[in-house]
């Protein structure tokens, strides 16, 4: 068994290889798709759903839930599983990201108040490419999923968040509404594969 400060030591070094991979691949891939032939997945939802740049700071949110379970799990190999989930969930968005690229065909902006200006930052440091599935939308449904499982009081907060994230990223208009159901399912996805199944494996494996 690893000692405390062994463990300590490993989650830092697991969480910055984490951030890194995630930033590092989304930044990089959406650089890649400038240029390349692109689908566009405007729904008759998304017609429904206003550009209203006010929903930015709950979109913003995300940066305080996405990695939240990191700090919320406290045993190791649950932490260790929690890990290998986000890898996937982001490998899984990146693969789709290079064979089927979408393009959000964004409003234009007037920057006339804070919110807009905010809006016209972001869309000018994240461009219009890598929207299906969200990878912000599965990062943070998984970390409700997973926070539901450890510790279901503060997940239940962290779902609430996460659905709002979701609106935002349509009322901002940084995604489709297809992105989000695509987000959602590779969460569901992920998490059933690395706490779901895994433990009806090990399950297995400690019978037998």
């Amino acid at each position: 068994m690893l000692g405390k400060a062994e463990e300590q030591k490993r989650k830092a070094i697991y969480v910055i290889l984490l951030v890194l991979y995630w930033l590092g691949g989304y930044f990089i891939i959406n650089s890649l798709s400038q240029g390349r032939e692109f689908s566009i997945m405007h729904s008759i939802v998304d017609r429904w759903i206003p550009f209203v740049p006010q929903w930015i700071y709950m979109y913003m949110a995300i940066w305080l839930i996405i990695f939240s379970p990191l700090l919320i799990v406290k045993d190791f190999p649950t932490f260790r599983q929690l890990v290998m989930a986000y890898v996937f969930v982001f490998s899984i968005s990146f693969l789709v990201f290079l064979i089927y690229p979408v393009k959000m065909i964004r409003p234009m902006i007037a920057p006339q108040d804070f919110s807009a200006r905010m809006v016209a930052v972001l869309y000018s440091v994240d461009k219009p490419f890598n929207c299906f599935p969200s990878i912000h939308v599965s990062g943070i449904f998984l970390s409700a999923l997973v926070c539901l499982r450890v510790r279901w009081k503060a997940g239940i907060f962290i779902l609430i968040g996460a659905i709002l994230i979701s609106l935002a990223a349509l009322y901002t208009k940084q995604h489709y509404f297809v992105d989000i159901l695509g987000g959602v399912a590779v969460a569901l996805a992920g998490y059933d594969i690395f706490f779901v199944r895994s433990n009806k494996w090990q399950q297995g494996a400690v019978k037998q």
